[in-house]
């Protein structure tokens, strides 16, 4: 299940992952807790653990996101989740623009999704380890860039809607 704001793992700072952790069952369990509730979401592209409760430094990037990135069709055999763990933004570059923006944990009263304009560095690089303890160091741009930001921001206790002038509540469905 998705932790919903204003509860306070969201707005508090992750902790550190011990590389140690990443062999023990309980972050596997972690890591597929995570995987599920994030292709049970409607919008879901990414989701960091304080999104399910778990007050730790690891975000999910949808296999999908991916496949899209390639310009090819989604195969969940082919185009895996990505999982990384501690990540850290290293660079962001000048140039900066207004990305339109959502949250699973971010709700209307009404329960249906908020969304604004988010301004993010269009290229940034990230650091981080995956689920087996690999170095990663990915320089990305588009909607990538756009995710590793928003995912590494919850990392830090920030949400999108600290850094929108206007929300706006989705439609409903006809």
């Amino acid at each position: 299940m998705i932790v919903k704001a204003p509860h306070a793992v969201l707005r508090t700072v992750a902790q550190t992952v011990d590389l140690l952790e990443l062999k023990t069952a309980k972050f596997k369990a972690l890591v597929t807790t995570m995987k599920k509730a994030l292709h049970a979401a409607q919008y879901g592209v990414a989701i960091a653990a304080p999104q399910i409760g778990e007050s730790k430094r690891i975000f999910v990037v949808a296999g999908h996101v991916y496949a899209a990135r390639a310009k090819e069709e989604y195969d969940p055999k082919k185009h895996l989740d990505h999982v990384f763990v501690n990540p850290e933004i290293i660079s962001r570059s000048k140039k900066v623009s207004k990305k339109h923006e959502g949250c699973l944990s971010v709700e209307s009263e009404n329960g249906r999704m908020l969304w604004g304009d988010v301004p993010r560095a269009e290229k940034v690089t990230l650091k981080a380890f995956d689920h087996e303890g690999t170095a990663l160091r990915i320089g990305t741009s588009g909607l990538l860039a756009q995710i590793f930001q928003h995912e590494v921001d919850h990392l830090n206790g920030i949400l999108y809607v600290d850094h929108v002038d206007v929300l706006y509540e989705e439609k409903p469905s006809e």
